[in-house]
């Protein structure tokens, strides 16, 4: 087996299941992640992703208030920043990518998994987490 491009040992359609666990912030492209992640699938694999919820999570949203949330117009940004509405926080200090909701749900598909089920969950109203289950087909 020849790593890809990314460096995926893995070869197309033999593993069983992958599983991505609040790191999709983590890397700079993580529709290139679940391109792979469909690549290395064999049919009826699963996918499970949980991660921070994009809609909700980033440095353009404002949790100051828990009962209200402020989100900006940098929901769309897709760079690497270290800006956040919590100094003290850890993307204040490592940074993170944002992956907007459409692009996530998009990449899924388009690396032809089906998705199964979607949830969000989170206290005081607004979610925190997002998470997803895909089948490839």
């Amino acid at each position: 087996m020849t790593p890809t491009a990314n460096g995926t040992p893995f070869a197309d359609n033999t593993l069983p299941a992958a599983v991505c666990v609040l790191s999709s912030t983590d890397v700079p492209d993580y529709t290139e992640v679940i391109r792979d992640i469909g690549r290395v699938l064999r049919p009826g694999g699963r996918f499970v992703h949980l991660g921070v919820h994009p809609c909700f999570i980033g440095a353009f949203a404002d949790w100051s208030y828990r009962t209200r949330l402020a989100v900006d117009e940098r929901y769309a940004d897709r760079q690497h920043t270290f800006e956040t509405w919590n100094p003290h926080g850890v993307r204040a200090r490592v940074g993170g990518w944002h992956i907007p909701l459409a692009d996530l749900l998009n990449a899924v598909t388009a690396a032809g998994l089906r998705l199964e089920h979607v949830a969000e969950s989170g206290s005081g109203g607004v979610p925190d987490l997002f998470g997803l289950a895909a089948v490839k087909r």
